[in-house]
């Protein structure tokens, strides 16, 4: 939830953040907040955000991932540590932005925790189900874990495929979660390939 949570900083702050790798618009919107946008804001959460989508990765892949420079000092190891948000203080202005939006952002987060109804393990099993029949073989013991990203969409992003571990880890929008069979030929085919 780290993901949507830095997602929602910056939506909140209105960071002017323009790259195509920065996912919007969120659902449900995160609550309103008069927080004003800052240049350097902007510039430190956008390698904040690299550093979480590596680390994202590297603990899935259980090997260490570079997030891409400039990071403005921030440790690419980053850990969340609030109230005060220690690990920001190479980036002053995203720490004061975190920090000041914290309590009112993971009670969001957490009521997107609650409303997740999805169940990944029964969807897991039709999944390999229907791999195996668009593979016309049996599929080895795959572990496939999804991330649900609170984003408008129907997206994808495939993180890890590790043929050697049988493993596949991805994070979907929730109308992709909503109705995986309509949209999973990446992920049978992903499957084919691991499996």
């Amino acid at each position: 939830m780290l993901l949507a949570h830095a997602l929602a900083v910056r939506m909140t702050a209105d960071l002017p953040v323009n790259d195509i790798s920065i996912l919007e618009p969120l659902i449900p919107e995160p609550p309103a907040m008069t927080i004003p946008p800052s240049r350097a804001a902007a510039q430190q959460w956008a390698a904040w955000w690299r550093i979480l989508w590596a680390q994202n990765i590297a603990h899935h892949r259980e090997s260490p991932v570079q997030p891409e420079p400039p990071l403005f000092g921030l440790d690419p190891m980053h850990s969340p540590d609030p109230p005060t948000f220690r690990s920001l203080t190479p980036a002053p202005e995203l720490r004061q932005i975190v920090a000041s939006s914290w309590p009112a952002l993971s009670a969001w987060a957490q009521q997107l925790s609650d409303s997740d109804d999805w169940d990944s393990d029964t969807w897991q099993q039709g999944l390999i189900a229907r791999a195996e029949r668009k593979a016309g073989r049996p599929i080895a013991d795959v572990e496939v874990h999804l991330e649900v990203l609170p984003v408008v969409g129907t997206r994808h992003w495939l993180l890890t495929e590790d043929p050697n571990r049988h493993f596949l880890h991805a994070i979907v929008t929730p109308a992709v979660a909503a109705d995986l069979g309509l949209h999973d030929d990446w992920l049978l085919d992903a499957l084919k390939r691991i499996g």
